[in-house]
């Protein structure tokens, strides 16, 4: 159930920014390994696919390296550290343009149901990882 939830707040995030819409339908999906995110990125996958966008996925530290700008979506999935972001998950947002901002997703996996990220300029989801 509660991957079906996530599923819909991404798919909802992606149609309402107009990502669903957009000429390039070439979605970036970067994230850690683990049992529960694989299985959220697979239904996300099988979902975007479903609507003939092409769903590029990207070990993190890879993805982190990779320019985004040519994507229609992007997507990255990473562990509530600390309480904060990943660090590294931090430097590449702040990269970004303003422009490719609008169309990141972040979501996080956090051991609790009340923290969110903050002051990351994009959209986010946050989920316990159990």
């Amino acid at each position: 159930m509660k991957k079906a939830i996530i599923l819909s707040q991404i798919l909802a995030i992606i149609a309402s920014a107009g990502i669903a819409g957009a000429a390039d339908k070439t979605v970036f999906i970067a994230a850690k390994k683990s049992e529960f995110k694989d299985a959220v990125i697979s239904k996300v996958k099988t979902e975007l696919e479903k609507d003939k966008n092409t769903v590029k996925l990207f070990e993190m530290n890879k993805a982190l390296k990779e320019p985004v700008d040519s994507y229609g979506a992007v997507i990255i999935v990473n562990t509530c550290m600390a309480w904060q972001v990943e660090g590294k998950v931090k430097k590449f947002l702040k990269k970004l343009s303003d422009t490719d901002k609008k169309k990141v997703i972040l979501f996080t996996t956090v051991g609790g149901e009340d923290w969110a990220p903050k002051g990351t300029g994009v959209d986010c989801v946050t989920s316990a990882s159990k």
